[in-house]
């Protein structure tokens, strides 16, 4: 089953998928609670729950090397899976729900990525997009033997990556001469069963914004309020109108960090015995990456004290917090969706596993149907 595109304003919804450990809760207690993420049946029985669900698409970061020692000691992302190949792996387990892996253009060459993607689609029956990122941690370009490219330049790099991935995916023959990288043969891979797979980024810079409105068709952003996010969707928009691209081409998307229970009081109360949990010494190691190597987390959380930082960073990364009962759940987010124009959702559960997300998703999704701003895909078809 192909994905179809659409620029309908209902919401898309999928889960920041558990790749690792601790994908965004820095906590080995929390982390001992949840299934072992590196056993490939509970991966493929978690991703058949989501699509079960009526979930739109299961989203896979990706990370080369670890944060620091502090960090690995709280099994905090590392190891991890390497997102493409659990893509794979996903899509023999699923049949209609989207598969998105995060690609870094920074460490990979074109003609291997346009060989990946367009095996992934056509494994994934046309189900593939790929999350577009540079790259910002100095461990990772040291991994590669490499010196650390300035932001802007990695994404001017990463711009030229895409359009050669583009001309290899034509199956043209002829080459592509760009800037920072050239192709002189056509690929001998089949090409992608989508005529251009689903691209997301989540630039936040001036640099990041202008990448995404050229070559994005989902961008995530954040926020501490709806002006800041709002703000950046009107900029992406009118680059995105200079280039003759129609404004409903991108969906501005967000990521939230979801605890559903019964009540506003148990959820709340769950949320906050996490947020004891956090190991601030890994957080700390992590916090003082993100601050150092994006401008987004220096602004969200440069003005907090240290302690609500590490806290914050440590137990939900720069997710919107989506605690509560089903009721007070789908009325945040029917907030985000009207008032900071948000089209789409990834939700990371701290807590998981295939019956806890089940559970939660099953909770919502007929409120969210009620609210207007959501249709299970099971009943309008699976689209991007």
């Amino acid at each position: 089953m192909i994905m179809r595109r659409s620029e309908d304003s209902l919401l898309r919804l999928g889960i920041f998928y558990p790749s690792s450990t601790g994908i965004h809760v820095i906590s080995p207690e929390v982390s001992a609670g949840n299934p072992n993420p590196f056993d490939p049946q509970v991966q493929c029985r978690l991703a058949a729950a989501c699509e079960e669900a009526g979930l739109d698409y299961i989203f896979l970061a990706d990370r080369w090397a670890p944060f620091g020692e502090r960090c690995t000691a709280a099994g905090f992302q590392d190891p991890f899976w390497y997102a493409p190949l659990l893509s794979a792996a996903l899509a023999s387990a699923t049949r209609r729900i989207g598969l998105v892996s995060t690609v870094h253009t920074t460490y990979h060459r074109p003609e291997q990525v346009a060989n990946l993607g367009a095996m992934l689609d056509q494994l994934s029956g046309g189900r593939w997009g790929m999350n577009i990122v540079t790259g910002f941690s100095p461990n990772e370009a040291a991994m590669f033997g490499m010196a650390n490219i300035g932001h802007d330049d990695r994404y001017a790099m990463a711009e030229d990556f895409i359009e050669a991935l583009k001309y290899l995916w034509t199956g043209k023959s002829g080459g592509f001469d760009g800037r920072f990288y050239k192709v002189d043969a056509r690929a001998t891979s089949l090409p992608p069963l989508q005529r251009d797979p689903l691209m997301i980024n989540a630039g936040a810079s001036a640099a990041g914004l202008d990448f995404a409105a050229k070559q994005a068709d989902w961008i995530f952003l954040t926020g501490t309020n709806a002006a800041e996010v709002t703000g950046k969707m009107s900029k992406v928009n009118a680059i995105a109108r200079d280039i003759g691209r129609p404004e409903t081409a991108i969906r501005a998307m967000m990521h939230a960090n979801l605890i559903v229970r019964d009540s506003d009081d148990e959820a709340q109360a769950l949320g906050a015995s996490i947020r004891e949990k956090v190991d601030l010494d890994a957080a700390r190691e992590f916090a003082a990456e993100l601050m150092g190597g994006m401008d987004t987390f220096r602004r969200m959380l440069g003005a907090q004290s240290e302690r609500d930082r590490l806290i914050r960073v440590g137990s939900r990364g720069g997710g919107q917090l989506l605690h509560g009962s089903p009721r007070t759940v789908v009325a945040d987010i029917v907030r985000l969706h009207r008032e900071y124009g948000c089209r789409g959702l990834a939700f990371s559960f701290p807590i998981w596993s295939p019956k806890e997300v089940r559970r939660s998703l099953l909770s919502i999704m007929p409120l969210l149907a009620e609210a207007g701003i959501w249709i299970s895909p099971h009943e309008r078809g699976w689209s991007w």
